[in-house]
């Protein structure tokens, strides 16, 4: 049965590292696939010849679900999940309760909170620079774009997750590595039942 594992976290908290930990403990067991929310925001942006940047993937979600339903990207990730022969699925950027209702349409899904604090996530963010601006973000500039109308849900959806990852640990490399390993292995044997 396939098994869909949805991330959830606020800007800079890790899931892309959640995602690498699972694919890591999993890896010639398990086939497993990733699809980001953002994913078509981007392909849009790209055939629009616009910057992906955080301000216009989220200004783009807003104006895509204020005109075709809440649901729109949630329904294009279930689409490409189900298309997909993988043992896992992990969707990436949950963000609105519609996203966690085409969740639990999947008979086998967990939601997933990766938390961390603000300062760390902002450190996060500056060090891996992979969208425009990022490296000189202000502490006022993150904050603004944790206020807006796409990033505003993410706590109270939380309170929804199956499990919460904490990843508050100093980016120091081995330690912190192995106590996120830890937390999800423990979440795929427990919760999510596989034999790694």
């Amino acid at each position: 049965m396939k098994t869909c594992i949805a991330i959830i976290g606020e800007s800079g908290a890790g899931k892309e590292t959640i995602f690498r930990i699972i694919a890591r403990e999993v890896a010639g067991k398990y086939a497993i696939s990733i699809y980001h929310f953002h994913d078509p925001l981007n392909e849009i942006l790209d055939l629009l010849f616009l910057p992906r940047e955080r301000a216009n993937q989220q200004a783009l979600s807003t104006m895509l679900r204020q005109r075709f339903g809440e649901e729109l990207l949630g329904n294009v990730l279930q689409r490409r999940a189900l298309a997909d022969s993988a043992d896992i699925i992990v969707l990436d950027g949950v963000r609105r309760p519609q996203d966690v209702i085409m969740l639990r349409k999947f008979p086998n899904s967990f939601l997933c909170f990766v938390a961390a604090p603000f300062e760390k996530r902002l450190e996060r963010i500056r060090v891996r620079n992979d969208r425009p601006g990022d490296a000189e973000k202000t502490e006022e500039a993150f904050r603004t774009e944790q206020n807006a109308e796409a990033e505003s849900m993410i706590r109270e959806i939380a309170k929804e997750a199956d499990t919460v990852f904490d990843n508050s640990v100093d980016d120091d490399g081995s330690e912190a590595f192995a106590f996120l390993r830890l937390q999800v292995r423990k979440f795929l044997t427990k919760k999510v039942g596989l034999v790694l």
